[in-house]
């Protein structure tokens, strides 16, 4: 299943966090803002 986190930059460690949960489990993150940030 894929997944897609919103979020403030607040929360970034949770974000981090939960999305590193979901793809341990076998889930696809469809979008990482900060890696399309950090490819400009």
């Amino acid at each position: 299943m894929k997944f897609y986190i919103a979020s403030s930059f607040a929360n970034k460690e949770v974000v981090r966090l939960c999305a590193r949960r979901l793809i341990v489990n076998g889930f696809t993150q469809t979008y990482d803002k900060k890696r399309a940030s950090d490819s400009h």
